[in-house]
């Protein structure tokens, strides 16, 4: 008799196990197995309890220096990196077919741009370059000096697959330099001694090992090899090629994504071990675990941008963004006398000229036209800018020294010659158009950007000015001098976004920006 879980089961006669107990024996193996099968879908037991493995497909030829990045990445933080290792075309399918994962790291650009045409990567951001060069025993016994030297009759060559990047760099490699035919002809030969091997690693091993006379690997992998020597190329050289992360829309956890792209990317975390692997890398920014972005905003930008910069910070596992509204001439000052912002973003071009020596090239993303706003049911009849000259007409302007909008209001009335004229009806002049707003009822008529009009209809009206002048013109730019260029610029990617462009719309600007 045997008591399993409370239940009495007595032996068969013919004395064998009872069935239930070999089903509860069978069902504890198979649950066994489940847990084993669990654990390594899991990463293993080191990563941190209740967080999945971020998984990271990789280009084969970068797994040297992508294992040191992820194993030092582990030991800080406890998160387990899941990669796989596989050419850069067949990991791109696998992206399409199954959607999964978090992050994209092939070995050529073209892989992460075509995944970003796609829609498959969000952000993007830059690792390291690399060249194809070829390869060949120590002392080049062969004497191979250029690309012609590999349709040698008397040499023996490895070639990647057109599923690696290498692969199919090698191949239009020959196509630029004229040899389609031979090298097709050489690769059909199966007499030949022109060998397909697969991956990149394969093509370094096998000339390593004697198996063919050379090859066309990565600079960044030919330095691994001792035993081998790299031959420079015209033809190779004009592939240089730009190695960057992508994270993938498919992931369930951006946020984590982002901090293990943003540590494999810093200058002094994860680069420095592209650059032993062999790799030039770029110049990445300081790492900081939650690194503090600030940004300079004309004032007439806050509705438009608010929801944009809360929505980056939170994506991106950033505390709030520091920022500071107000009229441009103010910003501008604090600007001279030493302020640094990560990021400026004008209400117009005028303001930005004044300070463009501390940004890179800016971009103009919107434009914002001059309206007046008047008391409900207009009762001074104000139809134009004319009119504001009425006598007794108690007006409010921006003040032109300290705003974009004060200078633009002064150069229309300069430009239609009814300066001087409303001169004496300028009854008050702020530094933002939301307070002139806000003084309105105190006034008879106040001169503001259309945006800071959008939601007060149901209180004033608003009387468009027709003149083609009258827009200011809005750009953004990245400081020369931000800590964290890099993640500066990938805010300027969520600026001009198209998300951003429907909350511009939203508040009244049109939107310019238009990518080339």
């Amino acid at each position: 008799m045997t008591l399993i879980g409370g239940l009495v089961l007595r032996r068969p006669a013919r004395g064998g196990a009872h069935p239930l107990a070999m089903i509860f024996g069978v069902s504890l193996i198979v649950a066994g197995l489940l847990v084993a099968m669990l654990t390594l879908l899991s990463g293993g037991n080191s990563a941190t309890p209740g967080k999945k493995p971020l998984i990271v497909l990789v280009g084969a030829s970068l797994k040297p220096a992508f294992e040191a990045v992820a194993k030092s990445y582990r030991e800080q933080y406890g998160v387990e990196i899941q990669a796989q290792y596989d050419a850069s075309d067949n990991l791109l399918s696998s992206i399409k077919i199954t959607h999964t994962g978090d992050l994209f790291l092939p070995a050529e650009e073209l892989y992460i741009n075509r995944a970003r045409g796609e829609g498959l990567v969000k952000e993007v951001l830059a690792v390291a370059h690399t060249r194809p060069v070829i390869a060949v025993k120590k002392g080049n016994p062969k004497n191979i000096k250029d690309l012609n030297d590999l349709l040698r009759t008397d040499v023996s060559v490895g070639v990647a697959s057109p599923a690696a990047a290498i692969g199919r760099l090698t191949k239009e490699a020959f196509e630029r330099s004229g040899k389609t035919e031979e090298y097709n002809t050489r690769r059909k030969n199966t007499d030949s001694k022109f060998s397909e091997l697969g991956k990149e690693p394969e093509v370094g091993n096998s000339i390593k090992l004697g198996a063919v006379d050379a090859g066309i690997i990565w600079d960044s992998s030919a330095t691994r090899y001792p035993e081998l020597e790299a031959i420079s190329d015209t033809q190779l050289n004009s592939f240089d090629q730009q190695v960057s992360i992508g994270v993938l829309s498919t992931s369930s956890d951006a946020t984590r994504a982002l901090h293990f792209a943003r540590y494999l990317t810093a200058r002094d975390r994860g680069l420095p071990q592209f650059k032993a692997a062999g790799y030039r890398v770029d110049d990445g920014d300081q790492w900081a675990e939650s690194p503090e972005l600030s940004v300079f905003l004309g004032a007439m930008l806050r509705p438009a941008m608010t929801e944009t910069l809360k929505q980056f910070a939170a994506r991106e596992g950033l505390p709030p963004i520091k920022t500071v509204y107000n009229g441009c001439g103010i910003l501008v000052g604090q600007m001279k006398v030493g302020a640094r912002p990560d990021m400026y973003f004008a209400c117009d071009t005028s303001f930005m000229n004044q300070v463009q020596d501390l940004f890179d090239k800016a971009d103009v993303i919107s434009s914002n036209e001059m309206v007046i706003v008047v008391q409900k049911g207009n009762p001074k009849g104000i139809k134009e800018l004319k009119d504001l000259m009425k006598p007794g007409i108690k007006l409010g302007v921006g003040e032109e020294r300290q705003c974009a909008l004060g200078w633009l209001t002064k150069d229309v009335l300069d430009r239609t010659n009814l300066c001087e004229k409303i001169e004496k009806n300028i009854a008050t002049r702020l530094t933002t158009g939301d307070m002139l707003i806000a003084a309105m009822p105190a006034l008879d008529a106040v001169i503001v950007y259309k945006s800071n009009a959008m939601f007060i209809k149901d209180r004033f009206d608003v009387i468009p000015v027709d003149l083609p002048q009258h827009f200011a013109q809005q750009p953004v730019a990245v400081s020369k001098e931000s800590k964290y260029r890099h993640l500066t610029e990938r805010l300027l990617d969520a600026i001009r976004s198209s998300e951003s462009q429907a909350r511009f719309r939203e508040n009244g600007f049109q939107w310019v920006y238009n990518p080339k």
